[in-house]
């Protein structure tokens, strides 16, 4: 199994420059049903959240992390599409965002949540006690 996000219909070259141009709410859209895979583990991407950019971008979202615009904590945000960016939230969980928009202009979508279709025992054998 091959890492990477999988989405229908769509090769990593073209869906990366898809999610370059397009709006974050279409990039989610896009996500919906894809697959992630690494490690022998597979899982669906089931729930989404689009979030857009500061308030000089194309996509102004004040619940965004990157509203505040470019920080030590948000960069990856602001790099190139197709990246994870990963943040503790509330200091108990992990939630990753596919990034979406050219360099420099900032945006993302959440995955929400996820279905296993691949790597059940793989992922029990990394699961802590």
């Amino acid at each position: 199994m091959r890492g990477g996000v999988s989405p229908t219909a769509a090769d990593p070259g073209s869906f990366r420059e898809f999610l370059r141009e397009a709006p974050p709410e279409d990039a989610a859209r896009a996500l919906l049903g894809g697959v992630l895979s690494h490690g022998g583990v597979a899982v669906r991407i089931v729930e989404v959240e689009a979030y857009g950019g500061p308030a000089d971008s194309a996509f102004p979202d004040p619940a965004a992390h990157t509203w505040p615009g470019p920080t030590a904590r948000n960069a990856v945000m602001f790099g190139d599409a197709g990246h994870l960016y990963v943040y503790l939230s509330h200091g108990i969980h992990h939630c990753v965002n596919i990034t979406c928009r050219p360099a420099g202009e900032g945006g993302g979508v959440l995955l929400r949540a996820g279905r296993v279709e691949a790597g059940h025992a793989a992922l029990d054998a990394r699961r802590p006690g």
